[in-house]
């Protein structure tokens, strides 16, 4: 790789943010204009995290991880546990006009 390609590579990386909040339904926080009582379920498509107390939404790419991620949580693995309802998440990525690319995201 040349040095300008590596220069680059590196540059995008450094530009890469740390997100840890709360969870969300997307398309709740659309219809009710607020995000209370918008918690991430199973069932959920698309995703938003509030990060003390401003929400960004995920993009295509971040829905799908955080939907995989949300069916392997680990507190589904002990049925006789139950699973909290309020989800939080720490994604890893670019926020550009009130979107997340997401790079990674870990859902407890």
């Amino acid at each position: 790789m040349s040095v300008v390609a590596l220069t680059g590579a590196f540059s995008m990386l450094a530009l890469a943010e740390n997100y840890s909040g709360k969870l969300l339904d997307s398309s709740c926080i659309d219809q009710q204009k607020k995000a209370a009582g918008c918690d991430a379920s199973s069932a959920t498509t698309s995703f938003a995290i509030d990060v003390s107390g401003k929400v960004y939404k995920l993009d295509a790419s971040g829905n799908s991880k955080a939907a995989a991620a949300l069916k392997n949580r680990a507190d589904r693995a002990d049925p006789s546990k139950p699973q909290s309802k309020e989800v939080m998440a720490k994604v890893d990525g670019t926020e550009k006009g009130g979107t997340i690319a997401v790079e990674s995201i870990d859902v407890q």
